[in-house]
């Protein structure tokens, strides 16, 4: 992958480890794997995440986030509407017939350290708390 002046190196191991991790595991995390993906050293690789588990995180946070926005996004678009905004979810999660996003691989992963771990339960909860308010938004709208 050539790395363009758009996407900085660091963004572009980022794209890199997330596709790693919804691949498999956390174990098929590779620094190698992703300098050889990217042409470029795994010492650049450590100059922008000190080890595997900085990398995970960063990974983590990233995913995140992006998900949090999706939730809240589909949960304004179908404000009171909580059948659509569950049929939303269920197209997010399994687009095109592919498999679940990460969040799903990495909840079956029993070698994830804790750090991560931590990351993808504060996930979760606030996917349900935003599960949670839509139903709460749909029954008030009758």
């Amino acid at each position: 992958m050539h790395v363009s002046k758009c996407m900085g190196m660091k963004d572009a191991i980022l794209q890199k480890a997330e596709l790693q991790l919804m691949a498999g595991s956390y174990d098929n995390l590779s620094f190698t794997a992703i300098a050889n993906e990217l042409s470029t050293t795994r010492a650049n690789i450590h100059y922008h995440f000190k080890n595997k588990e900085s990398l995970g995180v960063e990974v983590a946070i990233h995913y995140g986030d992006r998900t949090r926005e999706e939730f809240r996004s589909m949960r304004a678009a179908f404000k009171g509407d909580f059948v659509g905004f569950v049929q939303a979810i269920d197209q997010s999660f399994w687009r095109e017939n592919e498999l679940p996003e990460m969040c799903i691989t990495l909840a079956a992963d029993p070698n994830l350290p804790k750090s991560i771990l931590k990351l993808m339960k504060e996930l979760y909860t606030d996917i349900e708390e935003d599960i949670t308010q839509a139903l709460y938004e749909a029954v008030e709208n009758g």
